[in-house]
Formats: C-alpha cells, structure tokens, sequence
C-alpha cells in the first residue's frame, strides 16, 4: 500500500542519514589518528636525531661511515621511511630518519630486519608497537614500513 511505501521510503532516508553521520564520524576518527600518528612519529624522529649520538659517542669517541658491507647488529642506520599500521598509512615520511639500537623497540624490530642489506637498497620490515607506545591507537599494532637505506655508521672504539 502507499502508506507502507511512504513508511518503508522514510525509514530508508532515516538509515542513510545514519550511514552519512557514521561515515563522517569514522573520516574524522580516522583523520584525527594519522595526525596523531604523524605528530608521534615526527617527535619520535626529533627525540632519535638528539639522543642517538649521545648515546654512541660518549662510549666510542667517534663514528665511522660504511662503504663496503651491509648492516650489522650495533650498526647505526640512516633511512627514509614510509609505512602504516592495520590499514592507516601515516602522514610522514621519516626522511633521513637515524635508527639506534636501543631507542625503541619497534625500530630495534627493523633494525634487525635491516641486517645484511646494504646503503641504497629497500625492505619491507614488519615491527609490532610496544603496548605502552606514546599513542593510544598504536598500541600492540602491527605495522609494515618500506625502508630505504641511506647510509650505515659504526661506533669505533678508541
């Protein structure tokens, strides 16, 4: 009858109006995520670039280049970086990002992977977030980075 037709007609407007809201809401969650993601990882790489050096050099004295291996376990590693976590690509590139061991356990995580490759050659390295990492959506994540080597560094000793 036109009455259910008008009722069955209202209540599909009702649901996509719904669909539309819910939509929006999971855009802006999903917005607010990659920046939060995105701010983390841009202090992440702030807080790596000033306390890597100070934690090799007042052990060692002095870092050399490597020209002529791959990494190795101990290594320091220069990348640039792009990757995401279960479906979020991150809103940053960790150009001329320094890996030191020992900073965070999920660069450790690709550190590891990084082992036996050589300067300009690119991984795919798959790490987990720690569960206590800084943000919330992250925590206990799995996440995939594609990684290029840019140029490894050894501590030498004295």
């Amino acid at each position: 009858t036109a009455e259910e037709v008008e009722e069955t007609t209202a209540v599909e407007e009702e649901t996509a109006e719904e669909v539309e809201e819910t939509t929006a809401v999971e855009e802006e969650t999903t917005e607010e995520a990659a920046e939060e993601t995105t701010e983390a990882a841009e202090e992440t790489t702030e807080a790596q670039e000033e306390e890597a050096p100070a934690k090799v050099l007042p052990l060692t004295g002095k870092i050399v280049r490597v020209t002529d291996r791959a990494v190795e376990d101990g290594d320091i590693v220069n990348v640039d970086y792009v990757g995401g976590a279960e479906g979020t690509t991150f809103n940053t590139q960790g150009a001329g990002t320094t890996l030191v061991k020992g900073i965070a356990s999920f660069t450790d995580q690709m550190l590891e992977q990084l082992a036996g490759h050589k300067a300009g050659e690119t991984v795919t390295t798959n790490v987990k977030f720690p569960e206590d990492f800084v943000l919330a959506n992250l925590k206990g994540k799995d996440a995939s980075f594609e990684v290029t080597i840019n140029y490894i560094v050894e501590a030498e000793e004295n």
